[in-house]
């Protein structure tokens, strides 16, 4: 259904292999969220290219355990 794959310029995305019906879930997958104050350490790991911002404001930072 979904896949990760190369973007002209923006590195990789996570694309749709098939339609998806309004609604659907994609996927679920459990996430490790980094607390606000440890968000600036996560730039001098291998971490640095797969987190995403989380949570209020987004202060927190979260790495995902699925596809996504």
């Amino acid at each position: 259904m979904i896949g990760i794959g190369p973007t002209a310029g923006r590195g990789r995305g996570v694309f749709a292999w098939t339609l998806i019906a309004e609604g659907a879930l994609i996927e679920e997958a459990p996430v490790v969220v980094l607390p606000a104050e440890q968000v600036e350490h996560v730039h001098r790991t291998v971490l640095d290219e797969y987190y995403f911002k989380w949570g209020p404001g987004w202060k927190e930072a979260a790495v995902l355990l699925g596809t996504c």
